[in-house]
């Protein structure tokens, strides 16, 4: 019980990490905590000082109702990976239905309308996080990154980055995709991008797949749009903006576990090893920070 209703405080505050999302998901399918949960939600709506007087203050309605759903399919369906496949599926449903009704409960019923609040996801170190927003758009985080989106996100494609990420954009003419990070604002429509803005890289680069990308200077004022293959380096001490051609596919490699280095100097080699490997690293002669590195690395 304690245990549930941690997570249910995680997801009302908005405040957990893809793995903590990976442990909700669970707890979600399993049916063993299903009596649980319906008693968390119940006491926490309860506990509403100011619910509505006409609220249905029980879910029970809803937890039957997902249970149901899950033993029809598993009635039909005698295979463990179809099984599988639908549990999850109705998962992602409750777990939507129950950001809502957090959503709802510190948002809307004390303000009217949804606020602009942001949901966070974080990728530790060392690691590799990939998942869907709610737009449909396919995300990949690498190590030691976070990605901060609005709750109201199909209403307004805003997204800030710290770290690297890939995205593959679902096309949306009438909500442009934006991704801030600390000195550009990159905008697309519907594309497959890279994005590498760690707080403590000299360099912020934007990588382009496919599609175009239209790129804006929050404090140096500059615009700048981008076509595939081309890649876009910011100096953060310089201030100064370059744009060249590339091979895409090296730069998005660490999506499977693979790292390339082209001309890199030596002390962001090593940045990039340190979040893709969550090992610290220390530079005992100075004087080859600045040396161009090629290399690959194979996980």
């Amino acid at each position: 019980m304690k245990e549930i209703a941690k997570y249910i405080t995680k997801l009302k505050q908005r405040d957990y990490s893809f793995k903590d999302f990976e442990k909700i998901n669970q707890l979600f399918t399993e049916e063993k905590y299903v009596q649980g949960l319906e008693i968390e939600l119940e006491q926490d709506w309860n506990n509403m000082d100011n619910a509505k007087p006409d609220a249905e203050p029980s879910l029970h309605h809803v937890l039957d109702n997902i249970h149901d759903k899950l033993q029809l399919n598993k009635r039909k369906k005698g295979n463990v990976k179809v099984l599988v496949k639908a549990y999850l599926k109705v998962a992602s449903v409750l777990l939507i239905l129950v950001l809502g009704y957090s959503v709802w409960k510190t948002t809307i019923y004390e303000k009217g309308q949804l606020s602009d609040s942001w949901i966070k996801i974080q990728s530790p170190a060392g690691e590799r996080t990939q998942f869907i927003l709610p737009d449909g758009s396919e995300c990949w985080l690498n190590g030691n990154t976070s990605l901060e989106y609005l709750e109201n996100f199909t209403a307004s494609r805003k997204l800030k980055l710290t770290g690297e990420a890939f995205f593959d954009v679902k096309g949306d003419e009438d909500h442009p995709f934006q991704v801030e990070v600390k000195e550009l604002m990159v905008e697309v429509l519907g594309t497959e991008f890279n994005v590498s803005a760690y707080e403590n890289d000299s360099e912020i680069s934007v990588v382009l797949a496919s599609g175009a990308v239209r790129l804006t200077g929050l404090e140096k004022r500059f615009e700048m749009l981008m076509s595939p293959n081309e890649k876009l380096t910011f100096s953060k001490n310089k201030g100064t903006v370059s744009l060249q051609k590339c091979e895409a596919r090296k730069y998005i490699a660490w999506k499977g576990g693979r790292l390339f280095f082209i001309n890199v100097e030596m002390e962001n080699v090593l940045l990039k090893l340190e979040h893709f490997y969550n090992v610290r690293y220390k530079l005992l002669d100075p004087e080859i920070a600045d040396l161009l590195i090629r290399a690959k690395f194979n996980n």
